[in-house]
């Protein structure tokens, strides 16, 4: 998901620039004409004024008297140096009329020439230069974009890529390679403009490739923030390797049959696809569902999730799950929060039965943290067949907030103390001391693998 985010905010960073060219050379082009109207009326009206001569009707032809002549004489010098003004005015916006010609020539010209240009490219040239923008977006962000053929218009602001290939490699943060067999945006151009433009449809169809990440991202920093109405990922299937679960390393199959999402903004990209979607598919060949729905004041989703294997899920809660050898758990997850609130609290019910378990004492613990893991392990094993534990937690929306991951906004670590305190009810426990042998337990297994590197680099 980092990645897609990134990608976007980039391709609409990148298809920017264009469309504001387009738009001020519009403005300067309408401005201009506007500007010539108006002054060709007001010529107009300077020039009719200075040259014209109101006629005299014939009864009042007659020669006038001494005392009349010298009036007449008086107005006349008067009228006359009026017209002259007038004449002098006009002459001094003559020039003016030519230049803003000019300007209104060249403006209208530059208008007329870019649409002409932006034409042909939208009509013959229109993959080339998808490619140069796809290969900026590569220079600022280690992304690389390819494809077979690009197709749509750059007036909808429609764009579907074809075997499209995905790759990132040496960055410290995340590694992909990932084949498209379609990616579908569709954006108007003018939306572009906006402080916050919006998609109406992003979906990708037919992905397949590897994940491998490196390190936990504490924030998502697109070049720009987006909404997408219609969000859709459908037949996605990935090999992920997570290298942040220390001391091990998790490795799974992630296929999506279907991943549906309305309103996305980037902001909440985590929070939009675990609390606001419809998503079906399996995690290692187990079956997993979202549901999501709009209830009275608020919203409810749903997680189920079906026989997965403890080894992929003891890395993520820690604590006392790490003294799990064996096993799989199925998870139920409801969720709630009202929509009224501006920071709503989100209200988990989490609902967990692990099964077939075995469990072990870690051989290097001591002391009280081997008192506790002792109990915990007995507990396990003595009821291996089906253990089920419940707990309740909350957590704020506004913790979601431009995050890059669950981990970073604190979700499995607030799963992860809830689901230990619940163990530790069941043991008759208390939950400090399972979470604090859970945690000794996993600083000396990293110590362990310290000093065998070490050893081994020597």
């Amino acid at each position: 998901m980092e990645g897609l985010v990134i990608l976007l905010g980039d391709f609409i960073a990148a298809a920017l620039v264009p469309a504001i060219v387009l738009l001020i050379e519009a403005i300067v082009a309408a401005v201009s004409v506007i500007a010539e109207l108006i002054g060709l009326l007001f010529s107009g009206a300077l020039t009719k004024r200075a040259g014209h001569k109101p006629s005299v009707p014939k009864e009042f032809d007659r020669k006038p008297s001494s005392v009349e002549a010298k009036g007449t004489n008086s107005a006349q010098k008067v009228a006359d140096e009026s017209a002259v003004r007038k004449q002098d005015s006009a002459a001094r916006i003559q020039p003016l009329d030519r230049w803003l010609r000019r300007i209104v020539s060249c403006s209208v010209l530059l208008f007329a020439l870019t649409l002409i240009g932006a034409f042909l490219v939208n009509q013959f040239f229109f993959d080339p230069a998808v490619r140069i923008v796809w290969h900026q977006i590569e220079s600022r962000t280690s992304i690389a974009v390819d494809f077979e053929k690009a197709e749509g218009s750059f007036w909808t602001g429609k764009l579907n890529l074809s075997d499209a290939t995905i790759k990132r490699e040496g960055h410290p943060h995340s590694n992909f390679d990932v084949k498209v067999k379609e990616m579908t945006f569709d954006i108007g151009m003018w939306n572009l403009l906006s402080s916050n433009p919006v998609f109406e449809q992003v979906a990708i169809r037919g992905a397949k490739g590897s994940y491998e990440r490196l390190e936990i991202v504490e924030r998502l920093e697109p070049r720009r923030n987006f909404h997408i109405d219609e969000f859709l990922l459908e037949d996605i299937e990935l090999a992920i390797i997570d290298q942040t679960r220390e001391p091990r390393v998790v490795n799974f199959a992630l296929q999506v049959d279907s991943l549906a999402t309305r309103d996305f903004d980037s902001r909440w990209a985590v929070f939009e696809i675990l609390f606001r979607s419809d998503a079906t598919g399996r995690i290692d060949n187990r079956p997993f569902l979202i549901t999501s729905k709009q209830i009275d004041g608020g919203r409810e989703t749903k997680w189920k999730a079906d026989g997965l294997p403890i080894e992929l899920v003891s890395p993520y809660l820690l604590g006392p799950f790490q003294w799990f050898d064996q096993g799989v758990v199925d998870i139920n997850v409801d969720d709630r929060w009202n929509l009224s609130n501006d920071a709503p609290e989100i209200q988990m019910h989490w609902e967990m039965v692990f099964r077939d378990v075995k469990a072990s004492v870690p051989g290097d613990l001591q002391g009280p943290t081997r008192i506790v893991a002792v109990a915990v392990v007995k507990f396990l094993n003595t009821h291996s067949e089906r253990i089920p534990i419940r707990f309740d937690l909350s957590i704020n929306k506004d913790e979601f907030e431009s995050k890059a991951s669950p981990e970073a906004a604190g979700l499995w670590k607030a799963v992860s103390d809830a689901a230990a305190d619940a163990i530790g009810k069941a043991t008759g426990m208390a939950k400090e001391k399972v979470q604090e042998a859970g945690k000794d337990a996993v600083d000396k297994f990293k110590d362990f693998l310290d000093r065998r590197r070490k050893e081994q680099e020597l």
